[in-house]
């Protein structure tokens, strides 16, 4: 995997957690793997999403922040679907947590390598 660019992937989360927390909030990470792949999940306390904009959140330019661009999740999508990846989000605006769970494999099913 490129480094660097999984580090942005993993900044551009994280980044969007603690502006939607605010100055109060929680964000939790949790790691796990097994033979075939790392999973990450990033747990805020925020405010939740409601299921009409968890569909929108990877949309490019679609930002609820105001002076966003609305590319960091396009742009943490992009690169963990490069790497053979996936990103998916759970929000429940009734317990105010939302999950972002990115997955990758720890070899390129692919190429075989």
């Amino acid at each position: 995997l490129d480094r660097e660019l999984i580090e942005e992937a993993f900044t551009n989360i994280i980044d969007n957690a603690l502006d939607v927390m605010g100055d109060h909030g929680t964000l939790t990470v949790r790691t796990e793997k097994d033979a075939e792949q790392a999973r990450v999940e990033l747990i805020n306390t925020g405010p939740g999403l409601p299921p009409e904009l968890r569909e929108k959140i990877f949309e490019p330019f679609y930002t609820t922040k105001e002076g966003g661009v609305g590319l960091g999740l396009t742009i943490a999508q992009r690169i963990v679907e490069e790497h053979h990846g996936s990103i998916a989000v759970d929000s429940r605006p009734k317990q105010q947590t939302t999950t972002i769970t990115v997955q990758l494999p720890f070899s390129n099913s692919q190429s075989g390598t």
